[in-house]
């Protein structure tokens, strides 16, 4: 079986092709805002600054894929201080809370992410 590409309208495919490279964005975005969501419900709490000023980054590119960062901002002070109560010291125990609230988003992200993704695409169902 083969696909004859002549056939096809040509603005329909460039339209779709719009739509494709455009998406990405949005696709990852609805991904990192469920994880984003479920670390700040399970981040440890000082005295509420971890939950606070916990962020989520533009969508940019790093060694040629598309990321989004969710952390703190630089300076202020919780990014230096989340490490040790996630990974431990030698005085306090790890509490992987981070860890467990990517793992326990990885469902419903990816479930986010097709949502965005057949929507953008105009698929349904």
């Amino acid at each position: 079986m083969s696909l004859d590409i002549s056939k096809f309208d040509d603005s329909g495919i460039k339209q779709l092709l719009k739509r494709v490279n455009g998406s990405s964005d949005k696709i990852l975005m609805a991904g990192a805002e469920v994880q984003y969501d479920q670390i700040k419900k399970d981040i440890f709490v000082d005295e509420g600054t971890a939950r606070d000023r916990l962020s989520i980054g533009e969508p940019h590119r790093e060694n040629g894929e598309l990321v989004i960062k969710i952390g703190w901002p630089k300076g202020s002070g919780v990014e230096y201080r989340a490490h040790f109560v996630e990974w431990g010291t030698v005085h306090i125990k790890p509490q992987l809370k981070i860890t467990r609230a990517v793992k326990q988003s990885e469902n419903a992200k990816r479930k986010a992410m097709i949502d965005v993704m057949r929507k953008e695409y105009g698929l349904h169902g």
